[in-house]
């Protein structure tokens, strides 16, 4: 079985709908491979969000939680976009439950950090996440999958309830408003 799991390794995604359809026909087993293949780009994805490193680890637990519980609704194809649809859903709940946005701190986001080489990516960093918090947040989840997750933009569209076109919409819109912000802070800062 982990033979089959490792030669599929180069191309993931066929071997994620095939752990989702052996996890629908009840398979545990197939649930802990589908979590090592999943827990770290969902992970990253939530912190992108904005979830802090706890909250992101507890909502990570809920959505393979809910995954399991809702087997029996997985469709047989698109997998990782059902999964980052669960996950969409749970950060969704959990910032309603909140209601606050919880950005990432440059000492959250760096263990280790070097002021003298990090300084600029640092300054960046942070520039770019107060650009992307400045956007809608329907238009900043549309740039958050779309560079970060490897879903195509059917995939996307599907975690967002939206259509493919609205999704290149805003991912033309506001990648255009990030640039914008971040030239606009660079001359204010020269």
């Amino acid at each position: 079985m982990l033979e089959s799991y490792y030669r599929h390794m180069s191309n993931p995604m066929p071997m994620i709908d095939q752990l989702m359809q052996r996890i629908a026909s009840g398979e545990r087993k197939a649930l802990e491979h589908l979590y090592a293949q999943m827990s770290q780009p969902l992970h990253a994805y939530l912190r992108r969000m904005g979830a802090s490193r706890d909250d992101a680890a507890d909502l990570l637990q809920t959505v393979f939680l809910k995954l399991w519980q809702r087997r029996s609704q997985y469709a047989g194809s698109q997998a990782s976009a059902w999964i980052y649809r669960i996950t969409h859903n749970a950060w969704l709940d959990h910032a309603r439950k909140w209601r606050h946005w919880n950005p990432q701190t440059a000492e959250d986001q760096q263990s280790d950090p070097s002021p003298e080489q990090n300084v600029m990516a640092e300054q960046l960093g942070e520039r770019l996440q107060h650009a992307l918090e400045s956007l809608p947040e329907e238009t900043r989840e549309a740039i958050l999958l779309s560079r970060f997750s490897d879903l195509s933009l059917a995939e996307i569209a599907h975690v967002l309830g939206t259509s493919e076109g609205n999704v290149k919409v805003r991912i033309h819109r506001g990648l255009s408003a990030l640039k914008t912000c971040l030239q606009e802070e660079t001359h204010v800062t020269e």
